[in-house]
């Protein structure tokens, strides 16, 4: 297993810990994986587990490891190819090699080879196991669009096979449609493809799969074999005492896009080089944000967050001059650009995207202008970006957020005037229904309304920052005021509300994560409780704290709240109180600064860095969600958390002693940011002072502008200053 090495690095990727997270059960599991992948790599290859024997069999039953890896698992099934790390969605599983001392397919897919965690590494592009028992060892790199397995055979008597499972897929209901297989003898290659389907792939036409494969080494001849229900159709032989590699390229698009990437990404280059050049670019992408800690958790947290942070989103487009769209269409590619997908927009709006924008705004841009090329072939915005379609879940108007903020800090990259009407379209419902969207017609219906105000708020701003149309921005402005109209008075929390005006029946500590329509009641709340939404105004937090009763009422709620959060990581039973395993109360501990009590802030955000995250397998308090609860912590560890949708920021304590940040292309150059601390420790909780570039702030705020090429410095302290260290001297 992978440790921290050294407390002072330059450079982040020696210390990335990919384990982080894949331990866990139920919503309490970080559900990511530590196969080796280049940054948003379409090709994720890493190993499947299962659990036999024990109590954690019945467990494997009800929380199901959506990556296909957990930590807790006892055996391997194989090595697959394609992977979603950290999200809700069981999917991938695509291609999986599958290595076993039975020459029969039908024995040999049964998911035997123990797993040892003492005998497995993982670090960025990389990912080795042992099996003692068996007598071989498994190596895996990968490209963008390529897997390598380099497999060496042990034993000096029997040979080692790898079945390809030609039909495996994490999701029960996955079908390879249409497989054909044909291998070449001569040329030791071999090519397959088919159409995915899944009932996330499905309701979008599925998903093709192009793929194209070489055998190296002390490998004999590949064989066929006969298909065992579609399981297996091609098996590799390993002689004794003997090394050999299996390389396979993938694409979405087309066979001839995957023989070009493997002629362009692996071919002539050893297992080694291409390892290397994975490594690379993992350190190039890392070492744009430079940081300093002598506390070896804090630097393995930030590392292995700032590497999660760029696993998604995956890149479909490659040599092919188009990408898979929905229900068959084809979306051109314009040349040199890059078509993103696998978006999981309804977690990362909140700080994945915020944090592209800081340290990565050509990824922003690229991101925006795939989500718009999609939006023109759905004649509106997605939600989940995944398969060349959308999926039907999640709540909002998540996109909302992207292309505002994208815009407000300048970072280009896609025509306003044609994405404020696509935006426009995201509040059909708010037409429908102007005032609230009513309990009895609409799934969520609370949930519903607040992300729905929230998102035509930063519209309303997008829209005056290009001078839309008064009567356009009046009407964006009256659906972010829809949240007041749900607030209930006498209990203090945003309720479901009848379409005739009263308010519905519900209760304020359950929980709606489950689909609870299925035990007699409605879904008013998405994956929460009326607790878990009652902050869910961040975009007019004066008129929220009013909506309380005033400032003492609203911190006193508010700490309540946190304070009923579960003092354990990793709890999997969650409470009506503050959860950070899941989104929407992301921002939570951050609105004490618009009670003027941004101490507190500074309190409970150095909490939540110091008791959420640890460097360990159960290191995360809930699914990772494509890189928004690591991007979090990497925000929140520089002192700093996104509002949304917005050019602003919250400030708080930083948790590193000095970082310097390489922001890209912004406004026009090259833009830097250095962030340094004064008595930085686990104690020093609270800020004492904070200037910008020599200048005192009054304020716990900062704004895109002001980090480009600046310099921000805080002094700490182990208690709370006056009005939070942000009253500077006369």
């Amino acid at each position: 297993m992978h440790h921290s090495r050294g407390i002072l690095f330059a450079g982040l990727i020696a210390s990335v810990n990919p384990f982080v997270g894949t331990d866990g059960k139920l919503s309490a599991a970080g559900m990511t994986t530590p196969a080796a992948q280049a940054p948003h790599g379409l090709v994720r290859l890493g190993p499947d587990t299962a659990v036999r024997g024990g109590t954690n069999e019945l467990w494997s039953r009800i929380s199901i490891p959506t990556s296909g890896y957990a930590y807790w698992h006892n055996r391997i099934l194989g090595f697959s190819h394609t992977h979603l790390s950290g999200t809700g969605l069981r999917e991938g599983g695509q291609f999986r090699f599958v290595p076993s001392r039975e020459a029969d397919s039908k024995r040999a897919l049964g998911g035997k080879l123990i797993l040892d965690h003492a005998l497995e590494t993982a670090s960025p592009g990389h990912y080795s196991i042992r099996f003692k028992k068996e007598r071989f060892q498994a190596e895996l790199t990968a490209t963008e669009n390529c897997g390598i397995q380099r497999y060496t055979n042990e034993d000096p008597i029997h040979p080692l096979y790898v079945h390809l499972d030609a039909q495996g897929g994490l999701h029960s209901g996955f079908e390879a449609q249409n497989l054909t297989i044909r291998a070449t003898d001569l040329d030791s290659s071999f090519r397959a493809q088919f159409r995915a389907q899944s009932p996330f792939l499905s309701p979008n036409g599925g998903l093709s799969f192009f793929a194209v494969g070489v055998r190296l080494g002390a490998f004999l001849a590949l064989e066929e074999t006969s298909l065992h229900q579609k399981r297996a159709a091609l098996r590799f032989t390993l002689p004794p005492g003997g090394q050999g590699e299996i390389r396979l390229c993938l694409s979405l698009n087309s066979m001839v896009a995957a023989e070009s990437s493997l002629k362009t990404q692996i071919e002539n280059r050893s297992f080694e080089d291409v390892l290397r050049s994975t490594q690379r670019k993992w350190g190039s992408l890392l070492d744009r944000i430079q940081i300093e800690s002598d506390e070896n958790e804090v630097l393995t947290n930030f590392a292995t967050a700032a590497y999660r942070t760029f696993a998604f989103p995956t890149l479909y487009s490659d040599s092919a001059p188009t990408v898979p769209g929905p229900s068959g269409q084809l979306l051109k590619i314009p040349k040199n650009s890059r078509h993103f997908s696998e978006l999981s927009l309804w977690d990362t709006f909140r700080t994945t995207h915020p944090w592209y924008t800081l340290v990565a705004p050509e990824l922003q841009r690229d991101v925006t202008q795939s989500l718009l090329r999609l939006g023109r072939a759905l004649d509106r915005l997605p939600r989940w970006p995944y398969g060349g379609g959308d999926l039907p879940v999640m709540i909002g108007a998540p996109a909302n957020f992207i292309f505002s903020e994208t815009y407000l800090k300048g970072l280009g990259g896609f025509d306003p005037e044609e994405a404020l009407p696509f935006l426009e379209k995201s509040f059909q419902r708010l037409k429908e229904h102007p005032d609230w969207l009513p309990s009895e017609r609409v799934d969520h219906s609370v949930s519903e309304t607040l992300e729905l105000s929230w998102a035509a708020s930063v519209t309303s701003e997008f829209a005056r920052a290009i001078q839309a149309s008064p009567d356009r921005i009046a009407l964006l402005e009256k659906q972010a005021n829809a949240f007041r109209n749900l607030w209930d008075v006498r209990r203090k929390f945003f309720a479901p509300r009848h379409s005739r005006g009263h308010f519905e029946d519900y209760q304020t500590n359950v929980l709606t994560n489950l689909d609870l329509t299925l035990i007699g009641r409605p879904r008013f709340y998405a994956e929460g409780s009326a607790h878990q939404w009652r902050y869910s105004a961040p975009h007019q937090p004066k008129v929220l704290i009013s909506l309380f009763g005033g400032v003492e009422k609203f911190t006193q709620e508010l700490e309540g709240f946190l304070k009923g959060a579960s003092p354990r990581l990793g709890d999997p039973w969650i409470r009506p109180a503050y959860w950070h395993g899941n989104e929407h109360d992301f921002h939570a501990a951050w609105l004490f600064i618009e009670a003027d009590h941004p101490e507190l802030t500074q309190r409970w955000v150095r909490w939540i860095l110091d008791h959420r995250y640890a460097p360990k397998p159960l290191g995360l308090d809930g699914n990772d969600d494509a890189g928004a609860l690591s991007a979090w912590y990497t925000l929140a560890a520089l002192g700093l958390y996104p509002q949304a949708g917005t050019a602003r920021y919250w400030i708080s304590a930083p948790r590193v002693q000095e970082a310097r940040l390489h922001l890209g292309v912004q406004n026009g150059r090259e833009r830097f940011l250095k962030i340094r601390t004064q008595n930085q420790s686990r104690e020093n909780a609270y800020i004492q002072k904070v200037t910008l570039n020599g200048k005192c702030l009054t304020q716990a705020q900062i704004s895109h502008s002001e980090l480009l090429d600046a310099e921000l410095e805080f002094e700490l302290g182990p208690e709370p200053a006056p009005r939070g260290g942000f009253l500077c001297p006369p």
